[in-house]
């Protein structure tokens, strides 16, 4: 039996459907896909707001603070926890009053203020204290520092400082820092933290040289006509101003405790 003939319609369909296969026997690969849209990245979250700092005069408003505390708004910690710990602490050494400023205290310096209670050294500190100019500031290791230049009615300015840790509870850990006789005429320029660490360490530096030997500060007898505010060397520890440290006689680690400070 004859088979029909295709039409040319017929043909032409079957070369459309057979030329891919005939291509493909030959070897001819079929055209690539075309390249993938290429995503944007997406942009990052923006970061977190800084927390919200509140004013010293707030602070001071709401924690009751003794109006003889000055810290300047320049000279401040940047967040408030630091800030609270700061003024409360110096609240307790202004008004003189051991159940506030013996909690924030590190052990050691628990021990001094117990000793500077118990000989009066504490309460001449802190008496006819007029005024506590404060300021903050870090330590070279970049511990938090409060340093204080206290004023009295009669006239003879004290400074002390103290490295610091605040809390969660609104509090802190205090604990003094050394300090050397004469300490407050050899503060200067715009960052006193960092001056007082300059000046004990160049102290440490000299009292390690062999050909030199530096006496560490002694108790001074006070003599008829001497101002009745407290003197660098006189009480626990050093003396002056409250809860200041002497220096160590030579290099060797600052001691931790309370700060007897100095003029």
């Amino acid at each position: 039996m004859t088979s029909p003939i295709p039409s040319l319609p017929e043909l032409l369909r079957c070369c459309a459907v057979l030329a891919p296969l005939a291509l493909a026997a030959c070897g001819e690969e079929a055209p690539p896909p075309p390249p993938p849209v290429a995503q944007a990245e997406p942009e990052p979250p923006p970061p977190p707001p800084a927390p919200a700092v509140t004013s010293i005069a707030e602070l001071m408003e709401r924690y009751g603070i003794d109006q003889r505390v000055s810290l300047p708004e320049d000279l401040a910690p940047p967040a408030d926890p630091e800030r609270i710990a700061m003024l409360k602490f110096m609240d307790g050494v202004v008004r003189g009053e051991q159940s506030k400023v013996d909690p924030m205290l590190s052990d050691d310096d628990k021990a001094i203020l117990k000793e500077m209670v118990d000989d009066g050294s504490w309460k001449r500190a802190t008496d006819n204290v007029t005024k506590a100019e404060c300021r903050w500031g870090k330590s070279p290791e970049g511990a938090d520092c409060a340093l204080a230049v206290f004023s009295y009615s009669a006239g003879d300015d004290q400074v002390a400082m103290w490295a610091f840790t605040a809390s969660e509870d609104e509090s802190g850990t205090f604990t003094a820092e050394p300090c050397l006789p004469g300490m407050i005429g050899k503060l200067s320029g715009d960052d006193w933290v960092k001056a007082w660490f300059d000046v004990v360490s160049k102290y440490l530096a000299r009292a390690d040289e062999p050909e030199e030997v530096v006496a560490p500060p002694q108790k001074k007898v006070q003599e008829e006509g001497d101002s009745e505010t407290p003197k660098m060397g006189s009480g626990v520890g050093g003396g002056g101003a409250p809860m200041r440290r002497k220096p160590p006689a030579e290099p060797v680690p600052a001691p931790t405790g309370p700060n007897p400070s100095g003029n």
